[in-house]
């Protein structure tokens, strides 16, 4: 574990018996569950124009992320999750693609365990957000896209109009075939589609349950958008 952490500060939260009332940041961390960890990169302020983009108040915060700071996403960096496509290509937006979108990533420890959270927010023109989530998503459970397998675990995780999925990539690793899973939620909440995933450490699995729990804040950060 030595080697993965080489040059990353977890944050973590002090205790102590008999310690004061936890502050609101404190609070937040223990209800998520996750430390933070800072890695040299500087938080995600805005993208390119955040007057015509996401801005960054609509993204999952560092208290929401045990005070994790959060990084764009590369253009190239997990394609296959922004948004998440489990159908074909052509079939991607289901028809219409987002106005706007925007992409960020945090390093964040459960337990002693490094993970990766990727979001993702996209704001659609009418109906296209609900339009996506039914072509898109809904209809395509149980399909290989992109090299991996899409599955359908849940419905209604975080409200009516939401899902949660698996995504199992299989890789070589040093001379072995391995396979990773892949946890993320999304939801709609007005023209609004928001993702939340993680996608584990190097080739560690994703947790179930922390995308569960980051996509309640996750949503009531979407929902200022306009």
């Amino acid at each position: 574990m030595t080697g993965l952490l080489a040059g990353v500060m977890i944050v973590t939260l002090a205790s102590a018996a008999g310690a004061a009332t936890p502050t609101g940041r404190q609070a937040a961390e223990a209800a998520v569950g996750v430390t933070g960890i800072t890695a040299g990169v500087a938080t995600d302020r805005g993208g390119p124009g955040s007057a015509r983009g996401i801005p960054g108040t609509a993204m999952l915060q560092p208290e929401d992320l045990g005070g994790a700071v959060t990084s764009p996403v590369d253009a190239d960096r997990w394609n296959a999750l922004r948004p998440p496509r489990p159908c074909a290509e052509t079939n991607r937006y289901g028809g219409l693609p987002p106005r706007r979108d925007r992409a960020i990533s945090a390093m964040v420890a459960v337990g002693e365990s490094p993970t990766v959270v990727v979001e993702w927010v996209g704001s659609f023109r009418a109906n296209g957000a609900q339009r996506y989530l039914r072509a898109a998503v809904t209809n395509c459970d149980d399909t290989d896209q992109g090299g991996g397998r899409w599955t359908v675990l849940s419905t209604g995780t975080a409200g009516a109009e939401s899902l949660l999925l698996r995504l199992t990539e299989t890789f070589q690793y040093a001379g072995e075939t391995m396979t990773r899973n892949t946890y993320l939620v999304v939801v709609r909440t007005g023209r609004t589609v928001v993702m939340v995933a993680d996608v584990g450490w190097e080739i560690s699995d994703g947790q179930r349950s922390l995308v569960e729990r980051l996509v309640t804040p996750a949503i009531q950060r979407a929902r200022t958008l306009r």
